[in-house]
């Protein structure tokens, strides 16, 4: 119970410092840019004791950094630097969907080795300088 009050007071100081700063920040310097998100993360992949991150809206082509880590941000359990997909074309270079074009910026990682720990990942592009969205995993097994 008090593991729980801890969490939550800390991701709420977080969320707070994050609102502070943006605040006080200059209108001119804030650029809207579409965050990545973490669409998916598959427990089970594989092995038992590994977890399947999907994500797509990184820069296409670019670096990514994908951390797992315990709930409370104390413990890093595995990070690596990955790379978003590249845009794929038709055979003449169009764009559109429906002749197998794909925009890109998909990323698709496994991390093992996690049986029964309780994680929460999220991932950075670095190119846009953003994180994603976290997603809280309990892993069984």
């Amino acid at each position: 119970m008090y593991a729980n009050i801890l969490s939550l007071l800390i991701r709420s100081t977080v969320v707070f410092v994050l609102i502070v700063f943006a605040s006080i920040a200059p209108a001119a310097a804030q650029v809207l840019v579409p965050l990545p998100v973490l669409t998916n993360v598959v427990v089970g992949s594989g092995t038992a004791d590994a977890i399947l991150v999907t994500g797509q809206g990184f820069t296409a082509g670019g670096d990514v950094f994908i951390a797992v880590h315990d709930p409370w941000g104390e413990r890093s359990y595995e990070t690596r630097w990955s790379t978003a997909s590249e845009p794929i074309f038709d055979m003449l270079g169009h764009d559109d969907p429906t002749l197998g074009y794909r925009p890109g910026g998909q990323v698709r990682e496994a991390f093992e080795h996690l049986c029964g720990q309780q994680v929460m990942v999220r991932a950075y592009d670095q190119a846009t300088r953003s994180w994603s969205n976290v997603i809280d995993v309990a892993s069984a097994c």
